[in-house]
């Protein structure tokens, strides 16, 4: 949350204070974000949080402290207690905020040459293929070397992506009340990247926040989606995993069985938070204590779900009710394995999510091809597990069905990617949601006419010009790699509020 470095500061001095925070930051915060920009970012979080701010801190500390301990429940307790002495001025803080930023945007969490490099090829796909204008916020952890853009690298996604902004999250002053996002700030490891993911949503500067994995490429404009009614309604839209069931995590905060249904992904979301600013919290509550809850959950994928049940609101977790289709490249012996497709709620493929493997790598030529679709039930991978590479082709059934509106015939079945969970019944005789782990899955070919084929190779074009832009910089360049000679910098203002 923005500017609240002042917290503990006197009434009287208060402002003085924030300006010396806020010149601070400018000098050692990012390059992108000018100096007055961030001295108003300040002011203006002083202005929202008015008398309550010094009572937040006053407590933050104590809630901090209580938060550490081993045992959920406790550390849960604990903070709903914070919470319910507070949330009245906490409410103040998240309204004087809101009202300031624009509606809506996407905001994405990348700074790794590798993060940064499918940053560009999916943003590229929304703004120039799509035709998407909704802003967009690249949010990094600048502290650390690794996840620092190059000037380089920034100003040509700047010159290709219009209306990109970048921000370096970890020149944000810190809520005072939650954990360090890392016990080294200057430091980074796996799972610092997935607990980012919500701060990224706590600290984004929009009322209504996309977050989009940096290897999350639409393939359909996803702004549409905030007038959606389902988002409309809830006020947040999140997307299935491939495993079914409740998680530990879920038993041990007492939440209601979820049954059969999906678990989350973390890599694609919409929130409102001005609804649901209290789940925010929560979600920042429950990754930054990952110390205990990432051994009762993969990592941060089902907090989210967890942190609307803790603000009181589960209902008001709205999950995309189409299964995932998992994306195939096919090869010698079978198929690689290249990621998710995820659907519009309506059914209509809209996401080609890479993972593992399936990224693109700035120094690598191979765009890893994507060119068939599988929908596999999740009692699939309690069977067989999952497979980042190679999946044999025993798994599968031997027709391939052909992506095609011709009349059904013996060897056709007319489906479209707008159609293919239907499709996985009908020409597989597959049922995606009770199937066992050992019934060998369909295959359909993804057209390259299709509005799927069209985005991946929009997506394909985007990294070509990315590797061309590389050839022609030349080895001394700085083009999606770390600035030459950085060393890490000197940041005077800690994470947490003095």
């Amino acid at each position: 949350m923005r500017g609240n470095a002042h917290f503990r500061s006197k009434r009287g001095g208060r402002t003085l204070v924030v300006l010396a925070v806020g010149c601070v930051l400018a000098v050692v915060g990012s390059q992108v974000v000018p100096a007055l920009s961030r001295l108003r970012l300040a002011v203006d979080f002083n202005r929202a949080g008015g008398a309550a701010a010094p009572a937040l801190a006053d407590n933050g500390a104590a809630a901090v402290q209580a938060a550490r301990l081993d045992n959920l429940t406790e550390a849960v307790d604990a903070f709903k207690t914070f919470v319910g002495n507070h949330q009245r001025e906490l409410e103040q803080l998240w309204r004087g905020r809101l009202e300031r930023l624009p509606e809506r945007g996407v905001v994405v969490a990348a700074g790794s040459p590798k993060t940064l490099a499918n940053t560009f090829v999916s943003l590229h796909v929304l703004r120039n293929t799509l035709g998407c204008q909704l802003p967009v916020t690249v949010m990094y952890w600048g502290r650390v070397p690794g996840d620092l853009p190059s000037a380089e690298t920034m100003a040509f996604m700047q010159e290709h992506i219009s209306g990109l902004l970048f921000e370096d999250a970890s020149a944000l002053p810190w809520p005072t009340w939650h954990r360090p996002l890392s016990k080294d700030l200057d430091s980074w490891k796996q799972t610092d990247g997935w607990k980012f993911k919500a701060y990224v949503l706590y600290a984004a500067p929009y009322k209504h926040a996309m977050f989009l994995d940096a290897d999350a490429t639409p393939v359909l404009d996803p702004s549409l989606l905030f007038e959606h009614p389902q988002y409309r309604q809830a006020g947040s839209m999140f997307w299935p995993e491939l495993w079914c069931g409740d998680c530990e995590l879920f038993r041990q905060l007492r939440m209601a069985s979820i049954g059969q249904e999906r678990q989350t992904e973390s890599g694609i979301f919409l929130v409102d938070r001005t609804r649901h600013w209290l789940a925010v919290e929560w979600a920042l509550w429950l990754n930054v204590n990952d110390h205990i809850t990432y051994k009762l959950a993969y990592g941060d994928k089902d907090t989210f779900r967890a942190a609307f049940h803790l603000a009181g609101t589960p209902r008001a977790f709205y999950q995309v009710p189409h299964p995932l289709g998992l994306m195939l490249q096919a090869a010698k012996g079978g198929y690689m394995n290249r990621g998710y497709l995820q659907a519009h709620p309506n059914g209509t493929s809209m996401f080609a999510h890479r993972v593992a493997d399936a990224k693109y790598e700035p120094d690598d030529d191979d765009p890893k091809p994507i060119t068939h679709v599988t929908v596999p039930s999740c009692h699939y991978f309690l069977v067989k597990g999952w497979n980042a590479g190679l999946i044999s082709s025993d798994h599968f059934q031997s027709k391939v069905w052909t992506e095609s509106t011709a009349q059904a015939g013996s060897d056709v079945c007319p489906y479209s990617l707008h159609t293919l969970y239907d499709a996985t019944s009908r020409c597989g005789g597959y049922d995606v949601d009770a199937a066992p782990g050992n019934q060998t899955l369909p295959v359909f070919e993804i057209a390259a006419g299709g509005h799927v084929g069209s985005g991946l190779a929009a997506a394909d074009a985007a990294f070509r010009k990315l590797r061309t832009a590389k050839r022609r910089a030349g080895r001394r360049s700085a083009l999606f790699k770390l600035e030459p000679g950085k060393r890490r910098r000197q940041v005077a203002v800690t994470q947490r509020a003095v």
